[in-house]
């Protein structure tokens, strides 16, 4: 027992150490910025192509469908969505109480899809007030600038405290609200002005403020917002023909939800596709918005839909314009932009991808992807070669913090080096790993000097390099473990400046 105890001593913290390591990394491994007329991710060049799921967070079964099809949106290239603490029409969703403060309900599942996001390189368009048609204002229309600038403040101050940095926020949709935009920007940038704040308040918006003033204070402009030389624009809303399609199109007098949903004519198709290649490759991106994805759950239509659909390969869009087509969905659009630019790769990672300059459609932005044709060979620009302790985001700037993990790591390290041994950095580890090797050769010799021919057919297995033999398994566990937290400890965050 006395010869075990060093080993299930490490064992032990490392339990607690990957533990915490594993809490730590959910949140706050990407860093979403805005850099000259381009936004960021880690530092490089991101293209948005993303989808507009607006209703969210109106059920935890709806957030989790979210969830539970991240990757499958990744396949088909999408690496960002926007979602909204308030809104949107037929969803309702009442993310802020009257205090400003935000929904603890909402604030979870909110949470949930942002880890979730951040874990696959994903980045959130958080959406912030919503005042339109939706019964989203009850309980606020009493608000002031005071109170709609704390709801503001109060929602870049959890995004801070949770470390959620693969955000940015849409503070008030299509600048509908009453409320002067450029003051609410100021309310978060006073809380951190690394979180990117968005301006999407035009000529257009029926709001109160001036678009001038908002698109002068935020780090980049979204739908309504203007283009402007040396700052980002993306359309975060894009539909074919906005004004017919949010219009007639999907909406009819005494209904509470959309009709037509998920369906499009073939010109609406190749219009849809034309107009988000274009934002892609002129600028920095775009977000698909449908009926499909944001409808609501009234009239037994049990919506938003957090899936891909259908191809709406229908034959007259307006038979039967209130019930959901078998065939509905936004599959046609997906699988265009997989085709013009791939699945979505891991954030950072090399691939090809569209470039603002060449206005090509690029490759797959995975790891070693190939560029397309006329794309720029990598999704990201790399940073300067000192950035791998503070990186440079354009204007921002961010720095990991000294969590739990490190905490557990460092006492990790202590014990192991408390150990004898040859590692240069664990030693326990590495002795560890010998014992055991040594070990399971013992049991496998047998009480004599030659192997049996069962031991021979085991070191064969482990000659080969193939899992089965409990040599083999153990041998590589080690090596793997000892590698895993060397690498972890050469950018550990009390070595960063």
């Amino acid at each position: 027992m006395t010869a075990r105890f060093p080993f299930v001593l490490h064992a032990s913290m490392l339990s607690l150490a990957i533990a915490g390591f594993a809490t730590e990394a959910s949140a706050g491994q990407n860093v979403f910025s805005a850099s000259g007329s381009n936004v960021q991710i880690n530092g490089k060049l991101f293209k948005v192509i993303g989808l507009r799921l607006s209703n969210g967070l109106v059920s935890d079964a709806k957030a989790q469908e979210l969830i539970t099809n991240l990757d499958l949106f990744k396949s088909y290239g999408i690496n960002t969505f926007s979602v909204f603490f308030m809104g949107s029409r037929f969803g309702d969703v009442k993310g802020y109480l009257p205090d400003a403060t935000i929904d603890p309900t909402y604030a979870a599942r909110m949470a949930k899809i942002i880890e979730a996001a951040d874990a696959r390189g994903m980045v959130v368009l958080v959406g912030c007030l919503y005042w339109g048609a939706s019964t989203a204002m009850d309980g606020l229309v009493g608000w002031t600038q005071t109170q709609a600038n704390q709801a503001i403040a109060n929602t870049v101050t959890w995004l801070k405290t949770n470390n959620y940095r693969n955000v940015f926020l849409d503070p008030d949709n299509e600048g509908m609200s009453p409320f002067t935009d450029a003051f609410l920007i100021a309310a978060g940038h006073a809380v951190d002005p690394s979180i990117m704040i968005a301006c999407n308040r035009g000529s257009a918006s029926v709001g109160g403020g001036s678009p001038t003033d908002c698109q002068a204070s935020s780090d980049l402009n979204i739908q309504y917002g203007a283009k402007v030389a040396g700052k980002p624009w993306l359309e975060s809303e894009g539909v074919p023909d906005a004004t017919n399609y949010w219009g007639a199109y999907s909406k009819t007098a005494n209904y509470d939800n959309y009709i037509r949903i998920g369906l499009y004519t073939s010109a609406y198709k190749a219009l849809a596709i034309s107009d988000a290649e274009d934002a892609i490759n002129n600028n920095a991106g775009y977000v698909l918005a449908s009926t499909w994805l944001q409808c609501g759950p009234g009239q037994g239509i049990g919506g938003p839909f957090m899936t891909p659909g259908g191809y709406s390969n229908v034959a007259d869009v307006d038979a039967n314009t209130m019930a959901v087509n078998p065939d509905a969905g936004v599959k046609w659009w997906l699988e265009a932009m997989q085709a013009a630019y791939g699945a979505w790769g891991s954030a950072g990672s090399d691939g090809g991808a569209p470039d603002a300059e060449s206005g090509g459609a690029g490759g797959a932005p995975g790891a070693g992807g190939a560029a397309g044709t006329g794309g720029a060979a990598g999704l990201a620009q790399d940073t300067p070669a000192d950035a791998g302790c503070s990186c440079d985001l354009g204007a921002r700037s961010h720095k990991p913090g000294f969590g739990l993990a490190s905490i557990l790591v460092l006492a990790l390290g202590l014990v192991l080096r408390h150990d004898s041994g040859n590692h240069p950095r664990h030693p326990g580890i590495d002795r560890q790993c010998r014992v055991h090797r040594r070990r399971d050769r013992s049991r496998a010799r047998g009480s004599g000097n030659r192997w049996p021919a069962a031991a021979r057919a085991k070191a064969t297995v482990r000659r080969d390099g193939q899992a089965g033999s409990r040599v083999v398994r153990r041998s590589r566990w080690c090596r793997r473990l000892a590698s895993r937290i060397n690498a972890w400890a050469a950018a550990a965050p009390w070595r960063r400046a």
